[in-house]
C-alpha cells in the first residue's frame, strides 16, 4: 500500500480516467511529505485555487530539494507502490509543471 496522487483538469476528468499526472509511492514518504508542503500530504486532496497553486508549487520545490539527497527511505521488496527517490522526483517536477501552466485544477490523493 502507498499514496496514489491523481491529478487532472477536473474532478469529472479524475472519475473517467482522463489523469494527467498520476504518482504512485510509499507511505514512507509521510514524513518528507509532511516537512516538504508543511502539513500532511492528505490535505491537498482536492480542488486548487490560485492561493493554493502556489503554495503546492513551493512545496514541490522543497520536495525536489530534499529528494536530490540520500533520504534513507525503505523500499520494501514486493510492495507494489514501491518508488525510488529518482522516479518520485521526476513525477513531482512534471506535477509542478502542469500545475504551473495552468493544467492541473483538482488533486486526488488516497
Amino acid at each position: 500500500m502507498g499514496y496514489d496522487i491523481i491529478s487532472a483538469k477536473s474532478k469529472k476528468d479524475i472519475e473517467h480516467d482522463n489523469e494527467l499526472s498520476h504518482i504512485v509511492c510509499q507511505y514512507a514518504y509521510q514524513l518528507v511529505f509532511k516537512i516538504a508542503f508543511g502539513r500532511d500530504i492528505l490535505e491537498w486532496n482536492g480542488r486548487l485555487t490560485k492561493k493554493n497553486k502556489s503554495e503546492l508549487i513551493h512545496g514541490i520545490d522543497k520536495l525536489i530539494l530534499m529528494l536530490n539527497d540520500d533520504l534513507g527511505v525503505p523500499v520494501y521488496p514486493g510492495n507494489i507502490s514501491n518508488c525510488s527517490q529518482m522516479k518520485l522526483k521526476k513525477d513531482f517536477e512534471e506535477l509542478k509543471d502542469l500545475v504551473a501552466a495552468g493544467k492541473i485544477g483538482y488533486i486526488k490523493i488516497t
